[in-house]
């Protein structure tokens, strides 16, 4: 998970306690760690590496992507209801939120481009074009040479909701802070019911009009609970997330994803989840451990983008070699040398990238 603005340092909150909710850090490294053992599975599965590989399908990781967009409408609510209301908000929002999260794409969907030119020059005519390109850039919804509406970085078909969001939610800073929730969720809602009501809308409306918008919504919820004071203990907070994990792994189960939205078998749990973490009132114990996972968190959105490049060159080395290795060394191998990279890439690139864009282009023109 999108998960660029969520891959940040610690987030002090608005709130009288001026603590850290570190908790969101953890969840932002676990959910993170949860899509790419997803795409290490399908990497197995797909590349026949391991004939005896079993993948483990009681929860799917891509549910880690719906843990992030729960964050996502926590987040920007959270750190922006103040602003609801005030002149040049809006643009400021739209502007910071593009600044933060579009180099660090870029930079990976270039590298993409790179990729697909030495694998296969002959093709590329084939497998890429200027409207595929431009939408991938400008976080459109675009269909590919195969039909599928996903950018030339195919993960990045996440960032494609999240700029929505955050389009919506800018316009409706303009607004006093009630008026502004009230046209975000008719503006976010009416996408989907027109999407679903129009006998066969374009791709970018049947794309954006899915049910996953909800899971942006109920991020806003829980931020509004987070603001009022709401508040779990402990024992709580773990019975919320027990209950997101049990429910999403028997809806799984019980063969339901294919007859319900996204919202309702992903999204309720990611929900349950990611307000099981906020809303416990104690804050995260100080550990080594901890310190590890809250480094993980900092470094997501670098290894939500990159992991697809190690996974692909990992298993190309082993084909290439005919290593006679086990699926969990492979996973292993790959899972570590991910964590190294985002550790890499957000120390060398990120960090040093926005500060750079905040001096130049935020402290002077906003």
């Amino acid at each position: 998970m999108t998960i660029g603005e969520q891959a940040q340092s610690p987030i002090r909150t608005g709130g009288r306690d001026g603590t850290y909710l570190n908790g969101i850090q953890i969840l932002r490294f676990v959910a993170a760690l949860a899509v790419v053992l997803a795409h290490i599975q399908h990497e197995i599965v797909k590349s026949g590496l391991f004939t005896n590989f079993r993948p483990f399908d009681l929860i799917d990781g891509g549910f880690g992507v719906d843990i992030f967009f729960v964050i996502s409408g926590f987040i920007m609510l959270h750190v922006s209801k103040d602003k609801f209301g005030k002149s040049g908000a809006s643009v400021d929002f739209i502007m910071r939120r593009f600044l933060r999260i579009a180099p660090l794409y870029y930079i990976a969907t270039l590298l993409t481009l790179v990729a697909i030119l030495l694998i296969d020059r002959a093709s590329i005519n084939n497998t890429i074009t200027l409207i595929h390109v431009l939408g991938s850039f400008l976080f459109f919804p675009t269909q590919s040479y195969t039909g599928d509406v996903a950018p030339i970085l195919k993960l990045g078909w996440t960032l494609n909701f999240e700029f929505l969001f955050y389009a919506i939610f800018s316009l409706s800073m303009i607004f006093r802070l009630r008026a502004g929730l009230i046209f975000l969720t008719f503006a976010l809602t009416a996408i989907v019911l027109i999407a679903n009501c129009v006998p066969h809308p374009p791709a970018w409306l049947s794309f954006w009009g899915q049910s996953l918008v909800f899971e942006f919504l109920g991020g806003v919820l829980l931020a509004i609970l987070y603001q009022s004071d709401k508040r779990l203990s402990v024992a709580q907070g773990f019975a919320l997330v027990a209950l997101g994990l049990g429910l999403v792994t028997a809806l799984k189960g019980a063969g339901t994803f294919p007859y319900l939205p996204r919202a309702l078998f992903a999204g309720m749990p990611a929900w349950l989840i990611v307000s099981g973490v906020i809303l416990t009132g104690s804050p995260v114990p100080e550990s080594g451990l901890v310190k590890f996972l809250l480094r993980g968190g900092e470094a997501s959105y670098a290894l939500y983008l990159f992991h697809p490049f190690i996974i692909k060159i990992v298993s190309k080395v082993i084909s290439f070699n005919n290593l006679d290795i086990s699926p969990i060394i492979f996973i292993v191998l790959i899972v570590s040398s991910v964590r190294v990279l985002s550790f890499i890439v957000n120390i060398t690139i990120e960090k040093p990238m926005y500060k750079v864009i905040k001096e130049i282009i935020l402290s002077k023109y906003m």
